[in-house]
């Protein structure tokens, strides 16, 4: 997965310097430029000696590759009969949704605790139960403040968070 990204870089570096470069002298190639070095690059990795170099390093990998495969497919084999083989699913991406989901839902839960405030305080100055405050029920008074503060700390939390 580097290379992709090194070549992507590599060519992004080649189209910049070009354009400055033609920005400079609108008779630059980059190209032209570059060819003398890309020319010794390829010449250097194709030398024989490390062409047979590679190759012998490549053999001895696969040879122990080899070596170990059987009884490593044995091993899992093994563990699979067993029933030790877990499998981790992570999903990535996820995050961001979950958040959102977890905000929503603690801010439903809220507002439903704040309508049931609102209910049982309305029940409460409807019922008329002592002691009184200017004939309102002081426990419906105090149900009506609780809410009306908890209503204020819910539109200040989703305006600070910018999502209405």
């Amino acid at each position: 997965m580097k290379a992709p990204r090194d070549f992507y870089l590599l060519a992004k570096a080649l189209v910049t310097i070009e354009g400055v470069g033609k920005e400079l002298d609108p008779e630059f190639n980059a190209v032209s430029h570059a060819e003398p070095f890309a020319e010794k690059l390829i010449w250097s990795r194709m030398i024989p000696r490390k062409l047979i170099e590679d190759s012998y390093l490549s053999a001895l990998e696969t040879r122990l590759l080899l070596r170990d495969l059987p009884s490593e497919a044995r091993d899992i084999l093994t563990r699979v009969r067993q029933g030790e083989v877990k499998i981790k699913f992570e999903h990535k991406g996820l995050d961001p949704m979950l958040k959102t989901l977890d905000q929503t839902s603690n801010r439903t839960v809220f507002a439903i605790v704040l309508a049931s405030l609102v209910i049982g305080s309305a029940l409460m100055v409807l019922s008329g139960v002592p002691p009184k405050w200017h004939e309102i029920p002081i426990i419906g008074i105090i149900g009506f403040l609780g809410a009306g503060i908890m209503a204020f700390w819910l539109l200040f939390s989703i305006l600070r968070h910018g999502k209405l």
